[in-house]
């Protein structure tokens, strides 16, 4: 049997492990993403370097809550995994999964309001229990969340709210396949365009988001080559400077 001097010193080891495992970097946010959606990733290479992991770490959230809607059999189980993350959110224990970690950092350091992430968790919530919300409900809360803390070109949140859920919408038409919904028009975007920054991730968001629709492509190995030559104004092969 255990002794309580084995109980107590197996304790310290482990809390010791806990302590020493490597910090979470910036760079952590954004190769988790990566791996989630590279197509949004590829796009955030495109903000500054401050508000890259926080935008990434929202959308990684979004994912996970998604899926935690999508695998689960049950509608029970969707709901406790959904209950989970807000749980962990609201609690001030620090937390071993690495996307939890990086959230508290976001909350610690005022990059991200414990209150909008909370508000992400209930649009999934509302969403699993309300027949009536689709997905667009859900990620237009994401997309709008990131739209704002990128927002530094003088135009209303109103108006940011509206053209952040026109290209959320575009994304999830594209990854569920359909071709109903019409394609983030120029003259949206290009209100985008003028910002010192950070909002250039949305407008080529936005830009990938009507080629895609457009010409029917999700895997195109030129993408990086696109978001560049959209970024800067310069003619792709084949293509006008902007989609």
């Amino acid at each position: 049997m255990e002794r309580a001097d084995d109980r107590r010193a197996s304790g310290s080891s482990r809390a010791g492990c806990r302590l020493n495992r490597p910090p979470v970097t910036p760079e952590d946010s954004w190769q988790s993403l990566r791996q989630t959606d590279h197509d949004i990733a590829l796009c955030l290479l495109f903000t500054t370097a401050k508000n890259r992991p926080v935008i990434a770490d929202i959308f990684s959230l979004a994912h996970e809550l998604e899926n935690a809607i999508r695998i689960p059999s049950e509608m029970m189980l969707a709901a406790i995994r959904l209950q989970w993350w807000s749980d962990a959110l609201t609690s001030d224990e620090e937390s071993n999964v690495p996307l939890m970690q990086r959230l508290q950092q976001h909350m610690t350091t005022t990059s991200l309001k414990r209150s909008d992430l909370i508000t992400l968790v209930e649009a999934w919530q509302n969403r699993l229990t309300d027949d009536n919300l689709d997905a667009s409900s859900s990620w237009a809360t994401c997309w709008q969340l990131a739209a704002r803390l990128s927002h530094k070109n003088g135009q209303d949140d109103a108006d940011i709210n509206d053209i952040a859920r026109v290209i959320g919408d575009a994304f999830i038409a594209i990854r569920s396949g359909s071709q109903s919904i019409t394609p983030p028009s120029m003259q949206m975007l290009q209100r985008l365009k003028g910002g010192k920054g950070e909002c250039r991730w949305l407008y080529l968001a936005g830009c990938l988001a009507r080629y895609q629709l457009q010409s029917g492509q999700r895997d195109d190995p030129l993408l990086a080559w696109r978001l560049l030559c959209w970024r800067f104004g310069v003619k792709p092969p084949g293509q006008s400077p902007i989609p």
